[in-house]
């Protein structure tokens, strides 16, 4: 028996909700704070207008989405972690070369941070119950 491939998870109203529900709260904001600094209606993102009277779900839209996201220093990637499940979320770290790692002198301005980040490639670690 030949085992099918799981099918791809489908993107649900409550988690897109959710994430940015998450991205107003990272941002010191309530969902019409997010909205009012995105130069949105203040009451966009309300959970009212989540639902229409008839009971139908109302997503927001891609461009309300980027509009909060520039408003908030985002990036579609936060955005995508936002939306997870609770499982974990990815982190990630900077992968340095031996030379690098072991040089006595830093290479770049003295200065750690920009090392790191300078270093290409980076690899991308699950962390179980990170936020």
């Amino acid at each position: 028996m030949v085992k099918q491939p799981k099918a791809p998870r489908t993107l649900t109203h409550d988690q897109v909700w959710t994430a940015l529900d998450r991205l107003a709260e990272r941002a010191g904001l309530s969902a019409s704070g997010l909205a009012k600094q995105s130069g949105l209606d203040p009451t966009t993102f309300n959970k009212s207008k989540r639902v229409t009277p008839d009971g139908r779900e109302r997503w927001p839209s891609t461009e309300s989405i980027s509009k909060a996201l520039a408003a908030t220093a985002g990036s579609i990637d936060s955005f995508v972690q936002l939306i997870g499940d609770g499982e974990g979320t990815v982190q990630t770290v900077p992968l340095l070369g031996m030379a690098q790692a072991g040089a006595a002198e830093p290479a770049l301005n003295h200065d750690p941070v920009s090392q790191a980040v300078a270093f290409s490639p980076v690899i991308h670690i699950a962390a179980k119950g990170s936020t």
